[in-house]
This record gives C-alpha cells, structure tokens and sequence, in this order.
C-alpha cells in the first residue's frame, strides 16, 4: 500500500507515479470537474470523471488474472 499527498488547485493536473509501471494523473483544469486517469505501461487504462465536489475518486485496474489494482483520490485527508 502507498499513499501520496498531491495539492493541486483549479487549473491545475499533475501525474503521479505509483510504481515502475503504474501512473495516475489527476486533472481539474474543467471547471467543475475532476479527471483521474490511471495508466499501466504508459497507457491509459481508466478513466473516471466526476464533480470536483466528490469527496472522492476510485479508479484502477487489473494487476493480473486474479488480482486488481486501485487508487483512491480523495479531496480530505484520511484518517490514520
């Protein structure tokens, strides 16, 4: 498990590196709109796009037959 702190403000986006083959990047240069878009091997493999007034954001994918991968993008700081 991982856990990053990325602070953007409206206009902004920002890739975040999860490991040597997994990326998110998260975009709230829409008004109103957050973009999180998780990315396997350089490729985009989800998207999910939702009011910037979600609390949060739940994206991932496979890892391999029996397993998945997942990012949460949360606007709060989560608890311990």
């Amino acid at each position: 498990m991982n856990r990053q702190k990325v602070e953007l403000a409206p206009g902004q986006e920002a890739m975040v590196r999860l490991s040597n083959v997994r990326e998110v990047e998260i975009n709230v240069t829409r008004p109103g709109k957050r973009t999180v878009t998780a990315y396997q091997r350089g490729k985009p493999i989800s998207r999910s796009i939702r009011s910037i007034g979600e609390q949060m954001t739940i994206t991932g994918g496979e890892h391999d037959s029996t397993s998945v991968w997942f990012v949460i993008v949360r606007r709060d700081n989560p608890a311990n």
